[in-house]
């Protein structure tokens, strides 16, 4: 394991590198929208279900849907925010059944038949408790936040035949969620592998840049850029379950090593090293798009020269 002194270098290679991240838009949306990564995989999710959920339920039920921003916003709210896939689909299913009782909770207000000043505080605490939910349990949330949904969907006139609007928002919903984890799990299924394996190529032309001692100009990335977000893309590969895959233990490696390099007070033993990263950062790496053989050439390589920069700086 490295130093507490190597540790703390790193640490303040790091905070300086995220000053300089702050200070540069150039460099925020160069890093934010790097290809492949987690920006591009969520947007080409929610563009693909959005519009796929559309089509569908206008074949299931027509064109003149009054409501047909309901379909679109259940695809995006299961995506939207990227993250793991198991997550996400936890989420999908909390939307899901939580609907289902909102719908519930709501034919029950809908036989009420509040108004007034009882319709007004009806809506004060399902907000207030929608508040105090959302960010604890997303289900419970939803089971709120679908009759302020519809009584504001309604301009706060309860229906007396609510049915139809109970059947269109449960339609919507259904459609909605499950186009949703039809493209999560199918179009991007690998997203987080050619994320990491991006990530990990760019990891290894910095450390080869750092090794060197190039120049580098106030708005392009650097290594420590560079291994924060190999890092963060290797984490949600960890979390999918992928953990032991080629990718993620390469990934894992680099990051090692990288943080040794930036924490190391001899330089001279950084640039010796400097001829063996330049040939890594010029290997072919698998992208990613397909499963590899575990010990794929390339792989062996990388972990090798991690281990050998671990024992020496270490």
């Amino acid at each position: 394991m490295p130093s507490a002194a190597a540790a703390g270098r790193a640490e303040r290679e790091i905070v300086r590198d995220e000053r300089r991240h702050i200070g540069s838009l150039r460099r925020r949306l160069r890093n934010g929208l790097r290809w492949p990564g987690e920006p591009w995989s969520v947007a080409a999710s929610v563009g693909t279900a959005t519009a796929v959920s559309i089509v569908l339920l206008t074949l299931l039920a027509g064109s003149d849907q009054p409501h047909l921003y309901w379909v679109i916003a259940f695809s995006a709210l299961v995506l939207h925010q990227g993250g793991p896939r198991v997550a996400r689909t936890y989420r999908a299913l909390h939307r899901l059944t939580g609907t289902v009782a909102g719908l519930g909770v709501f034919l029950l207000v809908a036989a009420l038949q509040p108004s007034g000043w009882w319709l007004i505080g009806l809506i004060v605490v399902l907000q207030f408790s929608i508040e105090l939910l959302v960010t604890r349990n997303y289900g419970l949330a939803v089971t709120l936040i679908t009759p302020l949904a519809l009584l504001i969907a309604s301009g706060g006139d309860v229906p007396d035949q609510p049915l139809p609007l109970v059947g269109e928002r449960l339609l919507d919903t259904v459609v909605g969620v499950l186009v949703a984890l039809v493209v999560l799990w199918g179009l991007g299924c690998r997203a987080h592998h050619r994320a990491v394996r991006a990530d990990t190529r760019r990891a290894l032309r910095e450390i080869a840049r750092y090794t060197r001692g190039d120049e580098l100009a106030p708005d392009e990335p650097t290594l420590a850029s560079a291994l924060r977000d190999l890092n963060s893309s290797n984490s949600l590969l960890i979390a999918d379950g992928h953990g032991d895959s080629p990718e993620s233990r390469t990934a894992e490696a680099v990051t090692y090593a990288g943080y040794l390099l930036l924490g190391a007070r001899d330089r001279d033993a950084v640039t010796g090293t400097a001829e063996e990263w330049t040939d890594l950062a010029e290997l072919e790496l698998p992208s990613g798009w397909r499963p590899t053989e575990p010990d794929h050439p390339a792989d062996a390589r990388i972990r090798e020269q991690c281990r050998r920069v671990g024992a020496g700086l270490g």
